[in-house]
């Protein structure tokens, strides 16, 4: 399991004692909740004590050599009509680790609070199920810990078909704020992004596209009264196509030598892509493509391992870059 906040006030520390004895399917050894909450042996033996003097529930002692073992007695507890298997708490065990290193760091408590919750209604043994086996990395990654309010705000606002009032901070520090009717939450190049509609003084929609935001620019979420409940819905074809941006739709063809094809191959990029193997073992990628500077970055992250055969246009535009990054490099300055 992993370390409780010690920044925890006492308050916060009895009820997160309680709730993990509560719910877990089996005592807790002294020394393991003292880890677990990042506090001494006798502050939490004080915990225990305020617990047994409370109204909370019997707390049961058992000894096992020199080792104390704690549990909340569940007797009180009605069997409930469904449990869970432990093959399934194992796999929100697996989504839990995951998302730790994406979710805000409140939001991720949670779940893994409604997890700890979940054990209570499992069924076998769960020991093996339950602890963590698996982390997310990334490299430049986006530190999500402290955007808890923008991130709840917003998923609230998509459940209840509610629009938002976003104060927003642009890259190049302009601050704008919009009114807006997010649609759906997703994740793309390991970032955060809400998609939905822009909306005017009358609060309708007014853009022919839907707009997508970044969760790490949002500064502030008002959620207004107004109702987006019968705004349009995504276009089916919202993520048919090559790139996150919606513009104006056209068909690329890309030569990758061999190994880079291979690697390129196993994943999809557009709904309508062909790949073609030819004689000389080289690739070709046929598709459709909705945003101009995502093929332009993508084809460039290649250098000489990927060649654009068309449009003739795209393909000067790739060959003008590599010029200026020739100057570059040829600069001695």
């Amino acid at each position: 399991m992993f370390g409780t906040d010690d920044k925890l006030r006492p308050a916060e520390k009895i009820i997160g004692v309680y709730t993990l004895l509560l719910c877990s399917q089996r005592p807790w050894s002294l020394q393991n909740l003292r880890k677990h909450f990042n506090c001494s042996t006798s502050s939490m033996l004080r915990i225990i004590d305020q617990l047994e003097g409370s109204s909370y529930g019997k707390v049961i002692k058992t000894k096992e050599g020199r080792e104390s073992y704690y549990e909340i007695d569940k007797s009180f507890i009605k069997a409930p009509f469904m449990k869970f298997s432990a093959e399934n708490l194992g796999n929100l065990a697996i989504c839990r680790d995951l998302c730790r290193l994406w979710l805000p760091r409140q939001t991720w408590k949670k779940l893994e609070a409604a997890l700890n919750q979940a054990t209570a209604l499992a069924e076998g043994q769960i020991e093996q199920y339950s602890q963590p086996i698996a982390q997310a990395r990334f490299k430049g990654w986006i530190d999500y810990s402290n955007f808890h309010e923008q991130f709840e705000a917003m998923v609230e606002a998509i459940r209840h078909e509610k629009i938002c009032r976003v104060a927003y901070k642009k890259p190049d520090g302009e601050r704008k704020t919009y009114d807006f009717a997010p649609l759906e939450l997703f994740i793309y190049h390991d970032s955060f992004y809400f998609i939905g509609w822009l909306v005017d003084s009358d609060f309708m929609p007014y853009h022919p596209n839907p707009m997508t935001i970044l969760l790490h620019r949002i500064e502030k979420v008002e959620t207004l009264n107004n109702s987006s409940k019968n705004f349009p819905k995504l276009p089916k074809e919202t993520w048919d196509t090559f790139g996150l941006m919606q513009d104006e739709t056209f068909q690329v063809e890309i030569l990758f030598d061999a190994e880079t094809g291979a690697r390129v191959a196993e994943r999809k990029w557009s709904a309508d892509q062909a790949i073609t193997w030819r004689d000389d073992g080289k690739m070709l990628l046929k598709m459709t493509v909705s945003s101009y500077y995502e093929i332009l970055s993508w084809v460039l992250s290649y250098g000489s391992q990927a060649e654009i055969l068309s449009p003739d246009w795209l393909r000067k535009d790739v060959a003008d870059e590599f010029e200026k990054l020739i100057k570059i490099y040829n600069s001695t300055e």
